[in-house]
């Protein structure tokens, strides 16, 4: 992903989550929490933190991370066929009047976490590029984290850099260690750096 840099603004749409199951965690436990395939994350990724109020008439609710690609049962070998899974955005269209979803998504919207906090939104963009070759393969279910998905571009700040080394490189220039032999003390200052820091 050469259009992405540290400190610099990436416009996205996609999959988003909050915060508190990305954190300052070791990339192999993300991948659990997110449903991204054992070693997804092993050549690197960066952290994006959202920067702009999310566009209620550009988001859809994807359920939890439980659902792959936020969609209803076990993801499919076949591509096409994981495409025809029914979307949980599509069920709860059903189940409710557009009254209601139109209130529910300005409440997602307008929600006051999603910029700052240890529940802001965020995305995860791997080095390793998506193939969607074997969606079963590639986005097993996760670990029951919040989702969403974008369906338009949005602005988020790469924050965070991590190397396939598990060294987390911040904006500000310095580095703390996120393999599973990190100590707290650097985890606890990345944790509270995600949790705080704004667009310049």
């Amino acid at each position: 992903m050469s259009d992405i840099a540290l400190g610099r603004k990436k416009t996205a749409s996609g999959n988003i989550t909050r915060l508190n199951w990305v954190g300052a965690r070791p990339p192999e436990l993300i991948e659990k929490l997110l449903g991204f395939e054992p070693g997804r994350l092993s050549q690197g990724y960066w952290i994006g933190l959202l920067i702009e109020r999310i566009r209620a008439n550009h988001v859809e609710f994807g359920g939890l991370t439980t659902r792959s690609g936020g969609r209803l049962g076990l993801p499919e070998k076949n591509p096409v066929a994981d495409w025809l899974r029914p979307k949980v955005h599509d069920q709860m269209l059903a189940e409710y009047s557009q009254a209601e979803m139109a209130a529910m998504l300005k409440k997602l919207s307008d929600d006051p976490r999603n910029l700052l906090g240890s529940e802001r939104i965020v995305k995860v963009f791997p080095v390793t590029l998506h193939v969607g070759a074997n969606p079963q393969q590639e986005y097993p279910a996760g670990g029951g984290g919040p989702q969403f998905r974008l369906t338009d571009g949005h602005d988020f700040l790469i924050a965070v850099e991590v190397t396939p080394h598990g060294i987390a490189k911040s904006a500000e220039g310095w580095s703390v260690r996120v393999d599973e032999n990190a100590g707290y003390d650097g985890r606890a200052k990345l944790a509270r750096y995600l949790e705080t820091v704004t667009a310049p």
